[in-house]
Parts: structure tokens; C-alpha cells; sequence
């Protein structure tokens, strides 16, 4: 539910004007302005054409701004390679080992996109660049944007970037895969707040009600104090009209 919820804090500065569904990206991210596509997605990292158009809001939301996860290992390409070497997290995540956001968006521009903007559904890399781009737009850290926007307005107090010294104990044991090793075993509690560029950073907690809350976004009659129901319906997003 993390991606919902980055979808819809785009959506609020949509209906604020401050972002425009069809609008470049260049003017708030311009590390991501003037883009290069690999001619082929296993060819070498300078074998490029330049991007037929700039990546747009609309493109981040619907995962196709042309560079995301692909399921494969992490050296099939040159440019998992790089993102790999880059820590952009293109792995299992990791949010402890991710740069800063203005950090995280500079190396990401360093890179070809896998294709031309708009081509084709690529999973996640959007909703990173979208943490960026809203506290760019909002003047605020993405991390305050959702608390003061969206978690404290509809009572999302479970909902965050870390869990508090004093809920630890209400966190639900995880498990993972130590990929190097093959072993099992307990995944670290993130008891210290990492704010990753992603909206899938998100820690949450009691989930079930807090998505209840967020889901009050989508019917008429509730508008909670400061979050407004978008006035642009999700189901807009894959027309190539403008709104």
C-alpha cells in the first residue's frame, strides 16, 4: 500500500496546481531533464538515442518513465550493473543503504533509461522518483508531506518511515533471505527513521485500519480536515488526453 499512498500525495499537489499530470519533470528534476535511452536494453551503457519527450508526472504514476526493476539477476545487463553499483535500490529493499534523495536522484540521472519514455510499464523506479518530486514541489521532506498531509489528518498513527523506541514491541516479527548466504533469518527492526527516496519505504503498522483510513480518500462523503479527495480520478492516469 505504499505506492497508494505516494500516488495519492502526488494527486493532492495535482489538484493544488502545483503539479500538472502532463507536465515535464524538468522543472522540478532536472537531473532527470535531456534523457538518453539504451538502444537495446543489453547493450553497453553509451549505445543511446536521445528521449523522444521528457518523462512526465503522468509517467512516474503509471510506472512509465522508462527505467524501473526488471526480474533478473543483477549483473544480466550493463545497466543493472551500474544501478546496482549506484545503490538505487533496484534489489530487495533496503532503505538503510540508500543515499539522500537529492543524492539518489543525481545518480539516477547519470544512467540511460531502459526505454523511451511512456513505452512500457517498468515496476517501481516510479514511485521512487515521485518521493522527490513532492518534497521538491511541497517545500517539504517527503516524510513530512505524508505526515501533515495525509497520516495525521485521516488518523493514520500507525502509518511512517521507522517504528518509535516505545511501539517496538507491537512490530510483527519478519523474516528474510540472506541472499549472500542462503540462510534465513530475523529482519532488523528499523528503529531509526530512514527516509529513502521511495514511497516504499513506508514502515506500518495495525495496516488494516490505517488503509481503511487512506481508502476514505476515494468515497464522496469524506474529506478529513486538511486532505481533500483528488478531484482527478486514478482511473485518468493511462489517458493520453489532458484532463
Amino acid at each position: 500500500m505504499s505506492k497508494p499512498i505516494t500516488a495519492v500525495a502526488t494527486l493532492i499537489l495535482v489538484e493544488e496546481c502545483a503539479l500538472r499530470l502532463d507536465e515535464p519533470v524538468d522543472r522540478l528534476l532536472p537531473e532527470l531533464a535531456n534523457r538518453k535511452v539504451l538502444k537495446q536494453l543489453d547493450g553497453p551503457l553509451d549505445d543511446t538515442v536521445p528521449a523522444r519527450r521528457p518523462i512526465t508526472v503522468r509517467d512516474l504514476l503509471t510506472f512509465r518513465m522508462g527505467f524501473g526493476q526488471l526480474m533478473a539477476p543483477p549483473d544480466a545487463y550493463p545497466i543493472l550493473r551500474a544501478a546496482n553499483e549506484l545503490q538505487i535500490g533496484m534489489g530487495p529493499p533496503n532503505p538503510s543503504a540508500m543515499p539522500a534523495p537529492d543524492e539518489w536522484i543525481r545518480r539516477l540521472g547519470t544512467l540511460p533509461l531502459m526505454h523511451q519514455p511512456g513505452e512500457r510499464w517498468l515496476y517501481n523506479t516510479g514511485s521512487d522518483v515521485l518521493g522527490v518530486l513532492i518534497a521538491r514541489a511541497s517545500g517539504q521532506s517527503f516524510e513530512t508531506f505524508l505526515r501533515e498531509r495525509i497520516f495525521e489528518p485521516l488518523g493514520m498513527k500507525d502509518t511512517g518511515f521507522s517504528v518509535p523506541a516505545a511501539k517496538i514491541d507491537r512490530l510483527a516479527t519478519s523474516y528474510w533471505t540472506n541472499f549472500a548466504t542462503g540462510a534465513r533469518g530475523l529482519r532488523p527492526s528499523r528503529r531509526r527513521p530512514v527516509e529513502s527516496a521511495a514511497g516504499v519505504s513506508i514502515c506500518r503498522r495495525r495496516a488494516g485500519l490505517d488503509d481503511r483510513r487512506l481508502l476514505c480518500l476515494r468515497r464522496d462523503a469524506a474529506e478529513p480536515r486538511a486532505v481533500r479527495k483528488p478531484t482527478h480520478p486514478v482511473a485518468a492516469l493511462g489517458r493520453d488526453d489532458d484532463d
